[in-house]
């Protein structure tokens, strides 16, 4: 990849860009790649400073995408868990409901649990209030909430109000 800067296509259009480039000027591949490695290197030393006082695993996700300017764009996001002794059913809510697994049968699956939701019986609901369900339905299969209790709740303050 690094032999691209002694490319004659390449050296050219740098020429192009600023006739007053000398061929010498243009950096060797070995220099390129060097150059590359070291800001890798300091780039990754500046994460691991970031990330050592960070409790538990670290997940890091890279995306890779290019604008309709064909601008490319490279995200790098980690993802950690804090705070969830203090928040045990906060934390539990956030990890199912914005963990969305890596295979693309899972991730469809999710997708697929929010088209269940929206039905063509409930396509006026508010983004809130699908949201809501979203969370509520993620809670009920994993335990966090009880539809008994929701049951019976509604049921007393429905009879309450009659």
């Amino acid at each position: 990849a690094f032999r691209l800067v002694e490319k004659g296509a390449f050296r050219r259009l740098l020429q192009y860009q600023r006739p007053q480039t000398k061929d010498t000027e243009i950096p060797h591949r070995t220099f390129v790649r060097e150059e590359i490695m070291q800001k890798a290197s300091d780039v990754e030393a500046q994460l691991r400073e970031v990330f050592k006082d960070i409790p538990g695993q670290i997940s890091v996700t890279f995306d890779a995408w290019t604008s309709k300017a064909y601008d490319p764009y490279l995200s790098v996001t980690a993802h950690y868990i804090a705070h969830s002794s203090q928040y045990p059913v906060l934390s539990r809510i956030a990890r199912d409901y914005l963990a969305i697994q890596g295979s693309a049968v899972a991730s469809e699956r999710a997708f697929s649990s929010g088209g269940r939701t929206g039905t063509a019986l409930r396509n006026h609901l508010a983004s809130a209030t699908f949201e809501a369900l979203q969370i509520l339905k993620s809670g009920y299969w994993d335990g966090i909430v009880s539809a008994v209790e929701a049951v019976a709740q509604a049921a007393k303050e429905s009879s309450d109000t009659n």
